[in-house]
């Protein structure tokens, strides 16, 4: 081997060597001052205050994110520790441990889903229509389908549809509740039919309309969101008529967006019904993208 092409091959070894050498003393840093804000955050604030699960749940993070899975896992421990001092731990505990789940399943599935199901156990402690548990039930759906377990997220699909139908029939709701029901009854129809979009690129509402995404859209799984769409508004029907206006709005630009020109035109007849004092006209034109001009993105 010649004597440049030895020299040039040491170098480039001694690089990489130079670079891993440097990446490592980098996460060093980066661990010892997340480290060291958590000891500072404690000396001035204390272990009593609300913030304080956060604070370690991000330095759990910090040591799961650069394999420090024993140190991750402690400290996150100690995060759902802290949080059960706190007021409301069964609303707070289940959103914690759904994103650390997420978090985790890039490195340990199987204990990702464990995680996800002990979370699961402290949100059924919440009232059976409570919004935080039908909402952390539809993130677990998100989360097997982004994790590509399908057989679960089939099974999880069916089980908040049953405790769903099972709300939507009771006497009585509040509102609140009832608009909850609704939102994630529109949630579950998404999961099989993507909705209009909300912004359109300096593209307008009426020409995305005039192109229609039915076609490529599968038909069982059209008519799977469309019940769920249609149970959604049977919820919203319920509420007030702002409520029922902006929800028979949104259902008209779904049949529209998907060249379902009856139903379209039915949802139109349905709003002049009920819109008796509100021109829905005016709130269902396509709203003017809103230009950003701090985030680099127009």
């Amino acid at each position: 081997m010649g004597t440049k092409r030895t020299v040039a091959l040491l170098y480039l070894m001694n690089l990489g060597v130079l670079t891993s050498v440097q990446s490592a003393l980098a996460e060093e840093v980066q661990v010892q001052n997340c480290e060291q804000s958590l000891r500072e955050f404690v000396k001035q604030h204390g272990t009593a205050n609300p913030d304080f699960p956060r604070q370690l749940t991000i330095l759990a993070g910090i040591y799961l994110k650069y394999g420090m899975r024993e140190k991750a896992d402690k400290t996150f421990d100690q995060a759902i520790s802290a949080q059960r001092t706190f007021r409301n731990p069964d609303v707070v505990i289940p959103e914690m441990m759904q994103i650390w789940a997420s978090e985790l399943a890039l490195h340990d599935l199987p204990k990702a889903k464990k995680v996800l199901l002990d979370g699961m156990a402290v949100a059924n402690r919440l009232s059976f229509g409570a919004r935080e548990r039908l909402e952390y039930m539809y993130g677990m759906i998100r989360f097997y389908d982004q994790f590509g377990t399908p057989d679960e997220e089939q099974k999880q699909i069916a089980m908040l549809d049953e405790q769903l139908a099972a709300i939507e029939k009771a006497k009585g709701l509040p509102e609140a509740e009832i608009g909850t029901v609704a939102g994630i009854l529109t949630q579950m129809s998404n999961l099989f039919c993507a909705p209009p979009p909300t912004f359109f690129n300096g593209v307008t509402g009426q020409e995305i309309i005039q192109n229609p995404k039915r076609d490529s859209v599968q038909k069982l799984d059209f008519k799977k969101a469309e019940s769920y769409q249609l149970r959604a508004i049977a919820q919203y029907d319920k509420l007030s008529k702002e409520r029922r206006v902006a929800a028979h709005i949104s259902l008209r630009h779904w049949y529209q967006y998907f060249g379902e020109k009856e139903k379209a035109e039915k949802e139109t007849r349905v709003l002049d019904q009920i819109s008796n004092g509100i021109d829905w006209r005016e709130l269902a034109k396509p709203k003017p993208r809103l230009e950003c001009h701090g985030c680099g993105m127009g």
